[in-house]
């Protein structure tokens, strides 16, 4: 999909981005994405989204670029005692 949005200082930017997962924050809801232009994992705030037309492409799997790769490049939590 590609996205645009407007960033806290006023500037515009368009993105081509690999959609995973929405997730809330407890007063923001934000989309895990690959983004093609960074080559990386990014979050970006749904609220900022300004326009996301649809495409019509679809990705092809690509190692190193799906949610369950994600989620391994997370540090583990580690437990106080």
């Amino acid at each position: 999909m590609r996205r645009s949005d407007q960033r806290l200082d006023g500037t515009r930017s368009s993105r081509r981005i690999r959609a995973l997962q929405v997730e809330y924050w407890g007063h923001v809801w934000t989309c895990l994405a690959w983004c093609e232009q960074r080559d990386a994992f990014r979050l970006f705030r749904i609220d900022r989204i300004e326009d996301c037309p649809p495409t019509g492409e679809s990705f092809v799997h690509e190692a190193g670029r799906t949610y369950v790769e994600y989620l391994a490049t997370m540090v583990p939590f580690e437990k106080t005692k």
